[in-house]
């Protein structure tokens, strides 16, 4: 029962952490929005 229950706390954590590091450390792309457009009044 102890090794079932270690493995399942075990995998839990590492799904965590990899979940942690997709949402906080991975590269992001570079943001394409140009100033101009932010600039309008929403009409376009």
């Amino acid at each position: 029962m102890m090794k079932w229950l270690s493995r399942h706390v075990a995998s839990a954590a590492a799904l965590f952490l990899v979940a942690f590091w997709q949402m906080f450390f991975s590269t992001r792309p570079a943001l394409t929005t140009e100033p101009a457009t932010l600039a309008g009044n929403g009409d376009e």
